[in-house]
């Protein structure tokens, strides 16, 4: 479910990036951006009385393996239980405000940081090539744009409050979003809480308002532009700024973050970007890409820099550190080991947007360690858990049968997503053999996709 962190994508999966979930009105599928933004979010517009089960397909009739999926507007209610192809974490709902914990809880796992504010951020210097730069003064002529006229996806039926229990099978090595140990599955909770300027919509894949009201676009068909919402606030009150996206890239370029895809990233890909005042700023990537492309590749979430200290031992420092995120969700309880809660802002600057209404729904998402799929499978037709993604087809052909289904306790679904995606075998270049062009063209040919489909799949993808 984790996309890699850095700048937005275009297309992700169901849903957009996250990882495809289960309809219904009580769930709301939001779409993470490796940047952080917010992508296309699915609602569903199913209801169900006892739950659900869903298995997303495509338009051509094969299931679309979705990266990630999450549930953002669900309201536990007894009784209810409900399976989702894929819903693990993901999305924008995922945690809430405030980094307060119980000292029995949070004490042991890590330490409050005191805020401070660094006011003369620049960025590490890089080998400037010819057209690098964005002007020092902001542009005239730009075109701005916005876009409120896009209609509402989430479904109105969505029911606000509960708990949405769902797990993981290993409890997280850190509460980092870079970093060693950092891309576990644990991340696909953080990650969407951590908002970027627009994100697409999930029906007319056109950018929609998230941290920004507006944007521009550069003449030199690389560059773009954002008026960041006033009202947008990291989870512990304080406005986020210009100067949180021009820390973003010097964070992620630094050395002390041990993260070398994102200094790479961050370093060739994001070749500028310039405070104008507090609400604006510019970004200027490597490539001239269309617009939709530029949000997606460029349009990366900022970085708290009233938060990060970064030191020679950021990484060991910071492991169990809660970052202040701009999403609806913030880590409210942590047992090492055992679970963690996510608990809605009640204040979330974000409440009376038009794109966010009625999702990201459950008051707290509990997200607990079981380390076995079958022991989970388990728990769930006990009613402990209310989703489980059937993504093996022995689950939705075998497993899933049996009285609670047959009497209408639970409830499967398998559900269409239009998303583009891509799928295949994912060979490791770094690796002399498979380095080898024709070693790479003699695998492929030696596989027989449709006889796997047919079998092994069962004609399900």
């Amino acid at each position: 479910m984790c996309p890699t962190p850095g700048p937005a994508r275009g297309s992700g999966s169901s849903c957009r990036s996250g990882w495809a979930l289960v309809p219904p009105p009580r769930f709301s599928v939001p779409s993470q951006t490796p940047g952080g933004s917010p992508g296309a979010d699915c609602s569903g517009s199913t209801s169900t009385k006892n739950g659900a089960s869903a298995r997303p397909r495509t338009r051509a009739g094969r299931s679309n393996p979705s990266p990630s999926l999450i549930p953002t507007t669900a309201g536990n209610r007894q009784g209810e239980t409900v399976i989702a192809r894929r819903f693990v974490a993901w999305g924008l709902a995922l945690v809430t405000a405030g980094c307060g914990v119980e000292s029995n809880v949070y004490r042991e796992l890590g330490k409050p940081v005191e805020a401070q504010v660094d006011t003369g951020v620049e960025l590490p210097p890089i080998e400037v090539q010819e057209g690098d730069g964005l002007p020092d003064e902001l542009p005239r002529g730009l075109v701005w744009e916005t876009n409120e006229g896009d209609p509402v996806f989430a479904s109105t039926d969505a029911k606000r409050g509960g708990t949405f229990r769902t797990f993981i099978t290993g409890f997280p090595l850190t509460l980092r979003r870079v970093g060693p140990d950092s891309n576990g599955s644990f991340a696909g909770y953080l990650r969407p809480n951590q908002f970027g300027p627009v994100a697409l919509h999930p029906d007319t894949r056109r950018a929609i308002p998230a941290l920004a009201t507006h944007w521009a676009f550069g003449d030199d068909g690389r560059s773009i532009y954002y008026k960041l919402n006033p009202e947008a606030r990291w989870s512990d009150g304080v406005p986020v700024t210009a100067g949180d996206f021009v820390f973003a890239v010097q964070f992620m370029r630094s050395a002390e973050i041990v993260a070398p895809w994102y200094n790479e990233y961050y370093t060739e890909r994001i070749r500028d970007v310039k405070r104008y005042d507090d609400l604006t700023y510019g970004v200027q990537g490597a490539n001239p890409k269309p617009g939709a492309e530029m949000h997606a590749t460029y349009g990366f979430g900022p970085v708290a820099q009233h938060f990060h200290v970064l030191t020679d031992d950021w990484v060991a420092q910071a492991n169990w550190d809660i970052e202040p995120n701009t999403g609806p969700y913030q880590i409210g309880e942590v047992r090492k080991g055992k679970y963690i809660v996510m608990e809605r802002k009640a204040d979330w600057w974000g409440n009376e947007s038009k794109y966010f209404k009625h999702r990201f729904n459950p008051d707290r998402i509990r997200t607990r360690v079981i380390r076995d799929p079958n022991v989970a499978f388990q728990h769930f037709l006990k009613g402990e858990l209310d989703t489980y993604g059937l993504v093996l087809p022995q689950y939705w052909h075998d497993k899933a049968t049996g009285e609670e289904f047959d009497n209408g306790y639970i409830k499967k679904y398998w559900f269409y997503s239009e998303i583009p995606e891509s799928a295949g075998m994912y060979l490791n270049t770094a690796d002399p053999i498979l380095a080898d062009e024709r070693v790479r063209f003699g695998l492929a040919h030696a596989m027989n996709f449709d006889r796997v489909i047919a079998t092994v799949l069962r004609g399900d993808y």
